[in-house]
């Protein structure tokens, strides 16, 4: 990391008594420079850089810097340098990633996740807000801010309620006691033996009566919190505009917009955030009843733990390749190292939502290896243990479409694709890019098995939503398009593929992709096209333009011999016609 440690003066060493070779590093947190806002004109000393944004940043970061006199201006403005390049720069390209679907956070949890390995803080969320031009990217970013902002008003409103619940009732309590000890003491006067006995038995009795009283207490000013949260009516409508809306300015430096809030969103988030568990379901009313919540809805608190991630572990760091094994194909690799870490997190046990992740990936892989009921018994197994409705159990269910078509269970893969749109449009609304990818994956399967009919209206309604949420110019649109025009190729309807195609490579072009692999992959299928089109000269022409095009391509040898011997048939094609047309002149 490019830190210079030796320099840092707000952190402390200790040395083991027993062994000196072993150092302990105190206040690990003032290893990282603070962040600097250039437009604020006070410090927030809290404030750091993230370790991640530091490992790829080009110099060296005094993190003593404007914590004492004795640093030179040179270091302050390096350190000023370096914040402006991560609010003005690197959140550009952090957006622009979000935005043409690099990573896809869908919960509270995934988002935290994305947001820290790629060395952004939480707090710019409302940077990335205004960022933004997606909506669905809008709307995830304004549900984590509130969840967030009640996170903080749900602790201090717990600690107040406690406070000022044992205040009330200590005096209360002490005057219940000394009842209780003279009523014992008249009674039992001649027995001091059994006098003790009963006097604990009282104590222990209005102890536990006095800790249920206070969870009752809690309970129902939990209950006043979520209803004047989510209900409506006036005291909503203030509650969300001089408290929630002032405090999202105040902490992320943006203003939240109820109307834009994904109902189910934001109640899985708050859930998340506050560690607390209450009942819903897909019909719940928030912000059309004053109370969508009743007594029994609320479950409670929920205990949380922290540990370190052990991630120097070997078990671990043997564990962590399995994402790259994936996505090599490497199944059985891949299987073996998420073994490791399936048995860490059984034993640590510390957070659901990624051993669920875990989970859903062991059900794919299982998948791959044409395992269908092993697959199909781990993904109900997550779904059994996943909250109700949540997003996490959206893989789970993808699992279970492909195990279900492959075993030509169409009717069961038509109920789990239906509780798979519900779930996303409940989380994530209506216009969410995920909507597109479903329908897409499941296009491709009826693909693959040669319905092609049923593939065609998948991808047409994957690409309705493609253009809804993402726009008609953005990659994932040109890919889809691409798809309905090699379904139409294996239908025989050349024209309508021929338009499919041509409508993706104008994106490509817009986008500004035209020496990336993807646009590689469509010319090759326009060629293909122009092949069994070969009695149109006009679409020679086009196709000389796109072969243009492949001479600024970096692409494998076999691609490259496959297209010179596509064009040499097309030279052939070509002259004869040239041949034909001259003769026809003469």
């Amino acid at each position: 990391m490019n830190l210079q440690l030796e320099k840092c003066q707000q952190i402390s060493i200790y040395q083991d008594s027993q062994n000196q070779n072993i150092n302990y590093i105190l206040k690990v947190q003032n290893l990282f420079p603070i962040e600097v806002n250039i437009n604020n004109n006070s410090l927030n000393l809290w404030q750091k850089i993230r370790p991640e944004y530091l490992i790829g940043y080009e110099k060296i970061l005094n993190s003593d810097c404007f914590f004492n006199h004795f640093n030179s201006e040179n270091d302050e403005l390096e350190l000023s340098e370096a914040s402006q390049i991560l609010r003005e720069n690197y959140l550009m390209e952090f957006c622009e990633k979000m935005e043409n679907l690099d990573f896809l956070p869908l919960d509270s949890y995934q988002i935290s996740n994305v947001l820290h390995e790629n060395g952004v803080n939480v707090r710019f969320l409302g940077e990335i807000y205004k960022l933004s031009k997606l909506k669905f990217i809008k709307e995830l970013c304004q549900v984590e801010i509130v969840s967030r902002i009640c996170k903080k008003i749900l602790r201090n409103n717990i600690y107040d309620c406690k406070r000022n619940f044992f205040q009330g009732e200590m005096k209360n309590f002490q005057i219940n006691i000394k009842t209780n000890k003279m009523q014992q003491w008249k009674k039992s006067q001649d027995n001091n033996s059994n006098f003790k006995s009963i006097n604990n038995e009282s104590q222990e009795d209005d102890k536990k009566k006095k800790i249920q009283n206070c969870h009752n207490y809690l309970i129902e000013n939990l209950l006043d919190f979520l209803n004047l949260l989510l209900g409506s009516g006036q005291e909503t409508q203030y509650f969300w505009n001089q408290i929630i809306n002032k405090q999202a300015i105040v902490d992320f430096k943006c203003q939240i917009n109820q109307q834009d809030i994904i109902n189910g969103g934001l109640l899985n988030a708050i859930k998340y955030h506050c560690n607390i568990d209450f009942d819903f379901d897909l019909n719940i009313d928030i912000f059309d009843c004053t109370q969508p919540l009743k007594k029994e809805n609320i479950k409670g608190f929920l205990c949380t733990q922290k540990s370190y991630d052990q991630s120097a572990l070997l078990i671990n760091r043997l564990g962590s390749k399995y994402k790259q094994q994936m996505s090599q194909n490497q199944n059985e690799q891949a299987f073996q190292s998420l073994n490791y870490i399936l048995h860490v997190q059984e034993w640590n046990n510390e957070n659901l939502f990624y051993f669920i992740k875990l989970l859903s990936d062991q059900s794919e892989i299982l998948l791959n290896f044409y395992n269908f009921e092993q697959s199909i018994e781990k993904a109900h197994f997550i779904l059994n243990i996943a909250p109700k409705y949540h997003i996490c159990q959206l893989k789970a269910l993808g699992n279970l479409i492909k195990a279900k078509l492959m075993k030509k269970e169409n009717q069961k893969c038509i109920e789990y694709f239906d509780k798979a749109v519900q779930i996303i449009e409940f989380n994530l609304g209506q216009a969410h890019p995920m909507h597109s990818i479903l329908y897409s994956i499941l296009g491709y399967f009826y693909f693959q098995k040669k319905q092609y009919d049923d593939a065609l209206s998948l991808y047409k309604s994957s690409l309705m939503n493609s253009k809804k949420s993402l726009g008609q110019y953005h990659l994932q649109t040109a890919e889809i398009y691409k798809d309905i025009g090699l379904v139409y190729m294996k239908m025989g309807e050349q024209e309508n593929a021929f338009t499919n195609f041509i409508n993706a490579s104008q994106i490509f072009q817009k986008q500004n992709k035209l020496k990336s692999l993807q646009y590689a992959n469509l010319i090759t299928q326009i060629a293909n096209l122009c092949i069994v089109q070969s009695n149109q000269i006009c679409k020679y022409q086009q196709l000389f333009i796109y072969i243009f095009f492949f001479q600024q391509f970096k692409i494998s040898y076999k691609k490259v011999c496959t297209i010179v011997t596509q064009v040499l048939v097309y030279m052939n094609i070509i002259k004869r016609h040239i041949k034909k047309i001259q003769q026809t002149l003469n």
